[in-house]
This record gives structure tokens, C-alpha cells and sequence, in this order.
């Protein structure tokens, strides 16, 4: 995870090969975890999350803080494990995997607040090639 940094910094990027909506975004990438698909200081866009099956897709997660700061992010490939209850479906575990093997795999706590952002989309620009 990563802590989010407050800013009001906006800029226009194309996107080619995307019909992009009002639930695209981009997010400039801090860190190693998701090399090399997703290389450190590539802008990525994602699409808001609504809904749906999670599991096996790389997603945007939100950490939620009581401090009244902006919480962290995190981007990994996300894992969740179900039970069938009486009232319906619930989950037993959720995991957050990273791609990169020098980063370890976690598990979501049930003490915190989490918030599914988005779902990645593509890199946009790497930083490697420019």
C-alpha cells in the first residue's frame, strides 16, 4: 500500500484505443509490486468499479482512515474466497496479490475499511519508453 499524497494537479492525456466514459480515470503508479506489467512512475487508466466478480482482476483499493487524510492505495491482483450462508453469499478471505515475487501477498483485515476503486484497464504511458 501506498500513502496517498493530497494534490489538485490535473492534466490531459490521450488514451488511443479506449472509449473513454465518465468512469475512466488515471493514476500515476509509486511503486514496484506490479513490475513488469505495471512499471513504477507508468500512468494507468482504470475504470470505476460499481460491481461484480473481483477475483483475478488487478484492482484499485482503497484503505479508509478515521484521521481524515485520504487513506491508501493499493494496486494488486485481487482474491476472494466465498462462503454460501443463509442470508446469501459472504466472504471468507480476501487477498491481494502482487506480481512482482519480491512482494508478498496480504490479506484484507476485517478491522479496517476498504473501498474497491477501479479495475485497471492498460498502462498508458511507461516511463521506460517515453
Amino acid at each position: 500500500m501506498i500513502d496517498n499524497p493530497e494534490t489538485d494537479h490535473e492534466e490531459w492525456v490521450d488514451v488511443d484505443g479506449v472509449k473513454l466514459t465518465q468512469d475512466h480515470f488515471l493514476v500515476r503508479i509509486c511503486g514496484h509490486s506490479m513490475e513488469p506489467d505495471i512499471p513504477d512512475g507508468s500512468l494507468c487508466l482504470f475504470r470505476k468499479y460499481y460491481a461484480g466478480s473481483r477475483s483475478g482482476k488487478t484492482m484499485l483499493v482503497h484503505e479508509m482512515t478515521d484521521e481524515g487524510g485520504m487513506g491508501r492505495f493499493a494496486i494488486k491482483r485481487y482474491e476472494s474466497q466465498k462462503k454460501q450462508t443463509s442470508e446469501g453469499w459472504e466472504h471468507e478471505r480476501l487477498r491481494m496479490h502482487s506480481d512482482n515475487p519480491e512482494y508478498q501477498e496480504y490479506e484484507l483485515s476485517a478491522e479496517k475499511s476498504y473501498e474497491t476503486v477501479g479495475e485497471f484497464v492498460r498502462v498508458v504511458a511507461d516511463p521506460e519508453l517515453g
